[in-house]
């Protein structure tokens, strides 16, 4: 497995990565995950993580913004191409599989020039897990899109001497992706369904007692909603103040995020608001997995222009742990959500429509999580990590 953008816990990086080698592993095959070579000292220790790239995925090179567009993609292709060519030396075994779960415009270059240059057939399976469409409504394509479909000549030129698959993890995705490029764009599993270990485990059963407890998990981010939250939670300080509800926030900023997100977190910080809990430090896995087992619901109101295509891996792992879950109309999410029955969506940049949502969900408690519990058998023959390897190592399907 091949990330320049896995440096720490935070993110889905880690436990796409370590359910995978774990998948692998029970079938007694050998894994590897080539990271940056910054990676934490918990990534090293729970992984087997090799510390390769100098350079993250999105990391700025260009100090003038006219050529950033640029020169940025140029230069992040040569560095992830240098650095992956020399990790990749000593990989001799016939039958290696290389895959990148994060692939981009930003390596994509890179991948098709190491494989025009090697020596042997290679099997590279890239999986793109980001939209290429402009955030607002009805527009078209990003112009990086024209990047991307310049790499995908590339990749089109070198599928005739290797085994060379795309795939996304939404249908959604894969469907923008197809119209960029004449190579099959294929739709895989999400491995990271609640797995622990490769162990799914059962949901607790709902309480009926009051409050009804909401998490939100993962960074506090502009694009995953977290101002839009707080506008919602001030919304809601009658209900957290009659214990109606409790919501812990999983709130750490990463550096260089976004000015509204830290002046939310600010603000929510400051209202102290009843029944609110902030966790503002990154958690282990452990921790994650109790968060998202012992709440009622999860709380996932992501922008709707960066996530209309975009799947969530906290999406998978609510369904799979049988939790219903909040989300944006016209999103993947809500398509999932909307299959099952499993929760309530509202509309996009409303925190009225989100309070109303919410308040939705608490109320209707013991039926969401009843649908939930059925969507779960369904969720998991499709979501788990040995049908994601089962994927990338056999037939390529939807």
């Amino acid at each position: 497995m091949v990330d320049n953008a896995f440096v720490d816990l935070t993110g889905h990086n880690f436990e796409y990565c370590r359910s995978v080698c774990w998948a692998a592993r029970s079938r007694g095959l050998d894994a590897e995950v080539l990271v940056h070579r910054q990676a934490s000292p918990d990534v090293l220790r729970g992984l087997p993580a090799r510390p390769v790239f100098r350079h993250l995925a999105y990391q700025r090179f260009c100090a003038w913004p006219a050529l950033r567009p640029i020169l940025d993609p140029i230069l992040a292709n040569l560095g992830f191409l240098w650095d992956l060519s020399r990790a990749m030396r000593g990989c001799r075994t016939p039958g290696d599989l290389v895959f990148l779960p994060n692939a981009t415009y930003r390596q994509t270059f890179a991948v098709a020039a190491w494989l025009a240059t090697s020596r042997r057939p290679r099997r590279v399976v890239t999986l793109f897990r980001y939209t290429l469409r402009r955030h607002e409504e009805g527009g078209g394509w990003q112009p990086a899109a024209r990047l991307a479909r310049a790499s995908f000549r590339m990749l089109e030129a070198v599928s005739r001497r290797h085994e060379l698959r795309l795939v996304s993890d939404s249908q959604r995705l894969a469907e923008e992706y197809a119209q960029l490029t004449c190579l099959p764009v294929h739709v895989v599993p999400i491995p990271h369904a609640a797995s622990r270990g490769g162990v799914v485990a059962p949901p607790p059963t709902l309480a009926q007692d009051r409050p009804a407890r909401f998490v939100m998990l993962g960074e506090a981010r502009d694009d995953k909603g977290f101002p839009l939250l707080v506008e919602a939670l001030e919304r809601l300080r009658g209900p957290l103040s009659r214990g109606d509800l409790a919501v812990t926030v999983q709130c750490h900023l990463r550096d260089g995020a976004q000015s509204a997100s830290h002046a939310a977190r600010a603000r929510l910080e400051a209202a102290g608001l009843p029944g609110v809990r902030l966790l503002t430090e990154p958690v282990d896995t452990a921790t994650y997995h109790a968060l998202l087992t012992e709440s009622h619901a999860v709380l996932i109101p992501y922008r709707r222009g960066h996530y209309r295509s975009q799947t969530s891996g906290i999406l998978t792992e609510a369904l799979a742990a049988a939790r219903p879950v909040v989300v944006t109309s016209g999103t993947w999410m809500a398509d999932q959500t909307r299959a099952y029955g499993a929760g309530v969506c509202f509309e996009e940049g409303d925190p009225d429509d989100l309070a109303r949502a919410i308040l939705a969900v608490a109320e209707d408690l013991p039926s969401l999580g009843a649908r939930a519990l059925a969507a779960r058998e369904d969720w998991l023959t499709r979501h788990t990590p040995e049908k994601l390897l089962e994927a990338l190592l056999g037939e390529v399907g939807s």
